[in-house]
């Protein structure tokens, strides 16, 4: 039996070789089946996983393998290589006590250091027979979450030596950890100009300057990072997320279908594609990803997967399937990680839409529709979908177009955008004349994000300022862009804060209220003034002090579709024929 699967492991090694790794990976999945524990299996499956930068289940196969075999000195390296990467630097330590023990060759593991970049000085620092009390004290530090005092470690570090690797290494970590990007791309700059081949550093830097929105440098630090290293798949996935932020979406899909071609398991690439596709208005395809990815990853990825074929059969009228994928999705509730949170308030959005369609189908019932308006926006446009009213001479039906998390301050950027490109894509392919509504500002207008964070956060600029020049560009983008189309445009205002309070300063609070009323008078007067309409949701919530009624929300951010009904019946247009 031991004969067949040494044979069995010597087929996925030469798959493996072949670079055929779906396929190696297939056999050595295989041979654990049968056998758990057997070394070489999950030694070479771990390499896999460490190749598309799956650390934890990189070193979780390769602590099982050494379990099985721990004189195997390959095995070590392996695990070492991969603790090195994932910047678990005390427990290098403890496996180099490990290979002491065993009389291991030391100069082997010292070059293997020397291979991710690190100098002579940190290779002294992780070197067991002179291991550091310093250095120890800095990655006990950073492994157990204390940042800001690894940060200030660091800091002496480097102080005593302005070319200490690990000390640069070390504060770019604790500076991304704190959110000082700033002063993580210096130190992971600095590590790029120590070790100019090391493709850690160059991967880490652009993660850095994509974290402060600097996709273009981003994108040139990614290519230089998979330039170094083979089959680094993480990079070319977050290289691709780069490309669709800078709106080159056909860019970002052929990298990841290379990515994806090269290693069909990689769940964090699938669901990118996924993604991505949605900017490109391809649904099938989007489908298809979304579904691969529920294959491949149903316990994460797969969750948010769920989530959004929920939102695409919904926004497709199949409402049994839309509920069929937010049913099968409600474990995301579960997730803690802040990754989830977004997807989180989508499931509950989809779940009371879902019930209120079942509990009203009277008023969505399909009628003799004679006209239809389309609603471009973020997840407000939800609200609308399917309603049918009489406000156009006419029954009129609303079909939501979805751009998600869309703002006014993304479509006023002077830059291509990955919101731009999907915004000018369903704009410019409607047909001409049509009527529009536009569901976008609300974004904007949180307290946690937008122009009232962005005015806390530079209290010396006037908010007056931002809000003007912010609705400006957004309007003069929507003019420009309708010139040759012509479309009757409306523009939805932002409803009153229904937010809870818990945790918000009484005068932040009453500061924020007052920000959406004036943003709101601002936007109508805008919107007036260049002969477009407007769609007041503000005036619809409003209890008398600014805050909402809670009558016609649905949950603490969306309108009901009660609530988008009544707004409409309180709307007037502008005679269809002067236009």
């Amino acid at each position: 039996m031991e004969l067949d699967f040494t044979e069995k492991v010597q087929e996925g090694i030469l798959a493996h070789q072949k670079g055929d790794l779906e396929k190696a990976e297939v056999i050595y999945k295989s041979v654990l089946k049968v056998q758990p524990w057997h070394p070489d299996a999950n030694h070479n499956l771990g390499i896999l996983a460490e190749g598309i930068n799956q650390l934890a289940l990189a070193l979780k196969l390769f602590r099982t393998a050494l379990r099985a075999n721990s004189d195997v000195e390959q095995f070590w390296l392996s695990y070492i290589n991969a603790l090195i990467k994932a910047e678990y630097f005390e427990t290098v330590k403890i496996a180099f006590e490990q290979i002491k023990i065993r009389q291991m060759d030391v100069e082997k593991f010292e070059n293997l250091i020397s291979t991710q970049g690190l100098n002579k000085e940190d290779k002294k620092t992780l070197n067991s027979d002179s291991i550091q009390d310093a250095s120890l004290e800095l990655v006990a530090l950073y492994d157990t979450g204390k940042y800001i005092e690894s940060e200030r470690q660091a800091l002496l570090f480097i102080e005593k030596d302005p070319q200490h690797y690990l000390g640069w290494k070390m504060l770019g970590a604790a500076s991304r950890k704190i959110g000082n990007d700033i002063q993580a791309q210096v130190a992971y700059k600095k590590l790029t100009n120590l070790s100019p081949l090391d493709s850690e550093a160059h991967y880490n830097l652009a993660n850095t300057f994509r974290s402060m929105n600097n996709f273009p440098s981003a994108r040139d630090s990614y290519k230089r990072a998979i330039e170094l290293k083979t089959g680094f798949f993480q990079a070319q996935s977050n290289l691709a997320i780069s490309y669709m932020e800078l709106g080159d979406v056909e860019r970002a899909i052929e990298v990841l279908k290379k990515t994806i071609v090269s290693s069909p398991n990689f769940a964090e690439a699938v669901f990118n594609l996924a993604v991505i596709l949605a900017w490109s208005h391809d649904l099938q395809e989007q489908l298809k990803a979304l579904e691969h990815t529920i294959i491949v990853d149903p316990d994460n990825y797969g969750l948010i997967a769920g989530i959004h074929l929920s939102i695409c059969y919904f926004l497709e009228n199949d409402f049994a399937t839309s509920q069929r994928f937010l049913s099968a999705s409600r474990d995301i509730l579960l997730k803690n990680a802040a990754e989830y949170e977004s997807d989180k308030i989508f499931y509950g959005f989809l779940r009371l839409l879902l019930q209120w369609r079942d509990d009203n189908d009277r008023l969505v019932a399909p009628n003799n529709v004679s006209k239809v308006l389309h609603v471009l926006g973020e997840s407000h446009s939800f609200s609308h979908h399917g309603l049918q009213i009489e406000n156009f001479s006419g029954t009129t039906l609303i079909k939501a177009q979805f751009i998600r998390g869309v703002k006014q301050w993304h479509l006023r950027d002077s830059a291509l955008n990955r919101f731009k490109y999907r915004f000018e894509g369903v704009f410019l392919s409607l047909p001409k004349c049509s009527l529009v509504l536009l569901a976008i500002g609300e974004i904007d207008c949180r307290i946690d994000s937008g122009i009232f964070k962005r005015h806390k956060r530079f209290p010396q600029t006037d908010i007056a300022d931002i809000i003007s020049s912010t609705i400006d560009g957004y309007l003069s983008y929507i003019l420009e862009l309708n010139a040759s189309c012509e479309h009757k445009i409306i523009v939805q205002g932002v409803p009153c804060p229904n937010i809870i309070t818990k945790g918000i300063a009484v005068d932040e609070y009453w500061r924020f209220v007052e920000f959406i009323k004036t943003f709101n008078f601002e936007l109508e007067n805008r919107v007036r003034g260049s002969a477009l309409q407007f769609l007041d949701v503000h005036k619809l919530t409003d209890r008398g002090d600014g805050v909402s009624n809670e009558i016609w929300h649905i949950d603490r951010y969306h309108l009901s579709p009660e609530g988008a009904k009544e707004a409409w019946s309180r709307f007037t247009p502008i005679d269809e024929a002067q236009h």
